[in-house]
Order: structure tokens, then C-alpha cells, then sequence
């Protein structure tokens, strides 16, 4: 009996140094660090920032376990967080005992980010990416997903860096919403703002001043002979729009021109609301699409071995301060961006109120990436010290608009282009709808003076930007 027991133990103590064997085993002396980034994902249209806005539960859920930024800020209207990682070279990441866990960039994708050919990390994966549809690799969002769960589940590829760039929140998020590639859309987009869109489709001829409306559906082709046709603008006129950045909405959304025409018509006010509900309803569908990879594909090791920083390029206007979608402005809808950033097990929420400065996502991923020396326990005093700041410069693409954000309470904004400054205080008026200047001159003369302070110090840090310096 007595001979029975001890083995009995011996196998017990033998499993217990086995499965403790494989969990040290699983336990890294690195994290993973996945970042998912999102193209013009404005934080007050998420439900958990906004409990009014559309319903993204998938997002809520994450956001409950995680660090939570509720002020971070781009310095750019068009910013984008692979404009601050490029920093990570193929070397760097290699040297930091990381595998870049992404794909070539695209000629068109190097081009956007300016990058150099030659020191492009492949951490970057973008989805969707239409040039690889294209090219045949690959067919739909739905086997991008795929092609990540393989990739980040097999522990060979351990520990690895990844940027996964959504796509499906990117304008013209409107186009195609009738037809059969996008069914959910199609059926939730209520009947009248159905026939609204397909009456405006039959008859867009018929309405020169709406042209920007009909990017979303029309298409770039067809509205650049359309300014041609019917408006007239001339080749100069035409060209100069299609040079104003690698895309070619860039020029035409923000052609004040042909932004006022459509200011001015009679339908403009339900065309934004129209395509508000277009965007919401396709953030609906982009909350459930991400599932599997804010969970990780369920992936238990995975799951034990990563951090994931969740956020977005920037935000989307929407007429507030008379700019549409990628708005040449400074104005919150367009600076303020979601973030939150897990660690793994963690299970509880910790809100971040203090301003946050982009660029400092990069220095959380280094830090994450040189043997954990910031982590969950420590990760709070390692924000406070380094990624917040009392002052947060902004501007816009061509360089005009320029503002500087204090504490959460003031924020200046100088239009050089009419040489004015505007004030808002954002304790009673978040919305910026009152300007306060001439009533708080003392406040103007000293944030404007902080002005070009700030901007030096951040340009130190510039991003490779995504816009061009003389944009319309």
C-alpha cells in the first residue's frame, strides 16, 4: 500500500513539473505586441465612448478589460500611427528579437507613408488591400482574418511585432452599400434613405452642386468628368485636385469650392445626415468583423503571450465645423482618437484622463518590446511620466490651421489663412461652439505664445505624414 502511495505521488509531482514545465514554457520573457489601427474611426461615434452612438459591443468589451485613453490626440488632421512606426526598421525589430510579422508594403502603400524601400519593417498588414484582391492573393476581409489567425497562433513566429491596418471605416465607406457585396448594410439602411440615395444615383446629372455626395457613389471617374462637363473646372483646375495626395478623393473633398457649392444646396443637410447613418452602419458591421482578433482567436497562449493596442488614425467630420470626412481642420471630431491597450489577463478597466499625444504609441510598443520592462503593475507610471502631456499641438495638412490643446480646459486655434484666433473652453463648451477670445485675451496671448513652443517640440518626433504640405 505504502509502495502504492509513493508512486502515486511520484506521478502526481512528475504532472505538476510537467504542466508547470509547459506553462513557464508558454510564458514568454517577451510580449507579442499587435497593434490594430483604423483609418478614420472617430472615438464619440463608438458606443463606449458615446452611449448614445451606434452599438459596438465588440469594442465596449475590450475597452472594459483595458487601459483606457479618453483624451489622446493626433498632431495632424490626416495623421496615421505608421507615420510614428516607421521607426521600426526591419534591423531594429530583428535586433530587439522580435519577427516582423506583416507583409511587403505596396508601391501605393509606400508612397502614402513615404517610406524608404530599403528600411521598411514588414510589421504592416492592411486589410482590406485592394491591390492584393487585385493581384489575386487573396479574395475578402473575411480570409485577411484567416490569413492573421494562422500567422499569430503558430508560436514559431513568437514573439512578434504586427500592425494590423483596418481599412473598412475609410471613406468612401458609403459606396457599394446597395449592392450584394454589402447585404447586412443594405438591409438595415432604412427604405427612404434607400430610395433617397438611388434617386440621387439616376438623376445625379441633375444636381452639379452635390457632386461631393455622389463620391460615394459615383465613384472618382465619374465625378472628375462630371466637374469637367457640367462645371467646367478646366485641366489646370483638375489636375492640381488629382496631385493634392495619393488619393484621389484628397483633392476633391476638400476643394473649398465644391465643398460651399454643396453647402449651399437644399439637400445638403440630409446628405450628411445619410451618410452619418452609412458610416455608423458600417461600424456596426466593422465591431463584429474585428471579434476574433481583439480576442485573440481564442487562442489561449496567445492570449497569455500579448499586448494589443487598439486605436485609429484620426477622426471624421461631419459638417460640425463645416468640414466633411477627411476635414482639413483641428477641430476634436478630426484630432481625437480611440485607444486602449491591453495587457494580457488583465480583467479590470483603468481610465487615462490626462491628454495623450500619439506619437507616444511607439515608445509604448518599445518599451513592451525590450524584455518587459514596462508591463500591467508599472504601465500606469511609465504613461504618466512619458505619453501625457499638459499642452498637444495640432494642424492640418497645409499647414494653415494650427492648434494647441491645454489640460482638457482650453483649446486655441489659429487660422492663418484668415489670420484668426479662435478660444474655446472646453470644460462648458466640449462641442467648440463658442469661441472666447475677446472675452479671455490674457488666455489667447499665452497659449498662442506656447504655440510655436510646442510645435518645435513635437516636430522633433514628426511623423512621415500621409498629406501633402500645399493640399487645397
Amino acid at each position: 500500500m505504502k509502495f502504492k502511495r509513493l508512486i502515486f505521488i511520484f506521478v502526481g509531482l512528475s504532472l505538476c513539473f510537467i504542466l508547470g514545465y509547459q506553462a513557464v514554457k508558454r510564458k514568454q520573457t517577451k510580449y507579442n505586441v499587435l497593434i490594430v489601427s483604423t483609418c478614420s474611426l472617430r472615438a464619440d461615434r463608438l458606443s463606449f465612448y458615446n452611449p448614445k452612438a451606434a452599438r459596438t459591443p465588440v469594442i465596449d468589451e475590450f475597452a472594459r478589460s483595458s487601459f483606457v485613453f479618453d483624451n489622446a490626440f493626433t498632431d495632424m488632421s490626416w495623421s496615421n500611427v505608421s507615420g510614428f512606426l516607421h521607426k521600426f526598421t526591419s534591423d531594429y525589430v530583428k535586433d530587439l528579437g522580435y519577427v516582423a510579422l506583416g507583409n511587403d508594403w505596396t508601391e501605393e502603400e509606400l508612397v502614402w507613408q513615404r517610406a524608404d524601400i530599403e528600411k521598411t519593417a514588414k510589421y504592416y498588414f492592411r486589410t482590406p488591400n485592394y491591390q492584393q484582391y487585385r493581384r489575386g492573393k487573396h479574395t475578402s476581409f473575411v480570409e485577411d482574418m484567416e490569413i492573421l489567425e494562422k500567422r499569430l497562433t503558430d508560436s514559431k513566429n513568437w514573439p512578434f511585432f504586427m500592425e494590423v491596418h483596418i481599412k473598412t471605416m475609410h471613406f468612401p465607406y458609403g459606396r457599394r452599400l446597395l449592392g450584394d457585396d454589402s447585404p447586412q448594410v443594405s438591409a438595415q439602411l432604412p427604405l427612404d434613405s434607400k430610395e433617397y440615395i438611388r434617386d440621387y444615383v439616376k438623376n445625379y446629372k441633375e444636381h452639379p452642386n452635390r457632386i461631393l455626395f455622389g463620391l460615394f457613389f459615383i465613384g472618382y471617374p465619374k465625378a472628375y468628368e462630371y466637374l469637367q462637363d457640367v462645371l467646367k473646372f478646366s485641366d489646370d483646375e483638375i489636375k492640381k485636385m488629382k496631385a493634392s495626395g495619393p488619393q484621389p478623393f484628397i483633392g476633391l473633398i476638400n476643394n473649398k469650392q465644391l465643398l460651399e457649392k454643396w453647402q449651399s444646396s437644399e439637400y445638403y443637410k440630409t446628405d450628411v445626415e445619410i451618410i452619418k447613418q452609412l458610416y455608423d452602419l458600417r461600424l456596426t458591421g466593422y465591431d463584429d468583423t474585428i471579434k476574433g482578433l481583439l480576442s485573440l482567436f481564442n487562442n489561449k497562449d496567445l492570449q497569455e503571450n500579448t499586448v494589443i493596442i487598439f486605436t485609429g488614425d484620426h477622426g471624421e467630420a461631419f459638417s460640425e465645423h463645416g468640414y466633411l470626412l477627411h476635414g482639413e481642420t483641428v477641430y476634436d471630431e478630426m484630432i481625437r482618437f480611440p485607444l486602449f491597450i491591453r495587457f494580457p489577463g488583465q480583467d479590470k478597466m483603468v481610465r487615462i484622463p490626462d491628454q495623450f499625444y500619439q506619437k507616444t504609441i511607439f515608445d509604448v510598443a518599445e518599451n513592451l518590446m525590450k524584455d518587459k520592462k514596462t508591463h500591467q503593475e508599472n504601465f500606469l507610471d511609465f504613461i504618466k511620466q512619458q505619453g501625457t502631456s499638459p499642452y498637444i499641438f495640432s494642424r492640418n495638412c497645409a499647414n494653415n490651421i494650427k492648434s494647441i490643446r491645454f489640460e482638457n480646459k482650453w483649446k486655441l486655434i489659429a487660422d492663418l489663412s484668415v489670420d484668426k484666433n479662435y478660444l474655446y473652453n472646453l470644460e462648458t463648451d466640449p462641442l467648440e461652439l463658442k469661441d472666447v477670445s475677446e472675452s479671455n485675451p490674457e488666455m489667447v496671448i499665452r497659449l498662442y505664445e506656447k504655440l510655436g513652443e510646442v510645435e518645435k517640440l513635437q516636430l522633433k518626433n514628426k511623423m512621415i505624414h500621409s498629406c501633402t504640405e500645399d493640399a487645397t
